[in-house]
């Protein structure tokens, strides 16, 4: 059966929705979770945002337990929102996550562009990164088909 145009852009403007909530969700999660990560870990006083060459120099004597988080950080936004993205469209779990996920990487291998990090922590991102957005949308997914109680 056709469907709509008024179904077509409902759909639309569910999967709009959902993507957006889906990366401000990552945003904030991220954002949480790296400021404990400064809370624990803390920078360097009167370390500037935009003085890149500190940054790079802040980065590469950080301790691995701060890069951890840098990465936690990362894992837990993509993870979360792209649950809620999944969640939130109700149809292609895999493709709302999946936004979430390249938009979350690509802003990771914007940093890694401008800020030196250790080969590890990279290579680590572009792993995992995608792994926890497939883990979002197959949780999303499994949910969406569970039978209520």
């Amino acid at each position: 059966m056709a469907r709509t145009v008024r179904e077509i852009v409902q759909g639309l403007a569910r999967g709009v929705g959902a993507t957006v909530a889906g990366v401000l969700v990552a945003g904030l999660t991220i954002a949480g979770v790296e400021w404990l990560g400064h809370r624990l870990y803390p920078p360097p006083a009167g370390l500037q945002a935009n003085d890149l060459e500190a940054l790079a120099a802040h980065v590469a004597a950080m301790p691995i337990g701060a890069l951890l988080f840098v990465l936690l950080a990362w894992l837990l936004g993509v993870f979360i929102g792209g649950l809620v993205a999944a969640s939130l469209a109700g149809r292609r779990h895999r493709l709302y996550a999946g936004v979430v996920v390249a938009v979350i990487l690509l802003g990771a291998i914007a940093n890694f562009a401008m800020i030196a990090h250790p080969a590890w922590v990279m290579a680590l991102s572009v792993l995992a990164l995608p792994l926890a957005g497939f883990a979002a949308a197959s949780l999303a997914a499994a949910r969406a088909t569970a039978p209520s109680v």
